[in-house]
């Protein structure tokens, strides 16, 4: 089971990083909250409607770098190719002069 003991300035900013962040981050904080007050994995995953692997992940991650751990600086998955390309070729299209396009 995971246990986090949280100070009450670390509180405090947890629930500041709720207020001012993406539904996304908010709901990391609380899910480091709802396991601070006691609530194991199970409890936290089905109040949140999330996979219990993910609650462990985001606490594990809590845990190791605090609340810079909840922020991800990239985005999972494969990089999207086909959109660069489409704007690229979208931003071609609106630079040229209307009697270029017939």
């Amino acid at each position: 089971m995971l246990k986090i003991s949280i100070n009450s300035d670390e509180r405090q900013e947890l629930e500041q990083f709720r207020r001012l962040s993406s539904s996304k981050d908010s709901e990391k904080a609380l899910m480091i909250l709802l396991c601070s007050e006691g609530h194991n994995v199970d409890h936290i995953s089905g109040t949140l409607k999330r996979n219990p692997h993910t609650v462990r992940d985001w606490i594990k991650r809590y845990n190791k770098s605090g609340i810079k751990g909840l922020s991800r600086n990239y985005s999972p998955g494969r990089p999207d190719e086909k959109r660069s390309k489409i704007k690229a070729h979208i931003a071609e299209i609106i630079n040229r002069s209307p009697g270029d396009c017939q």
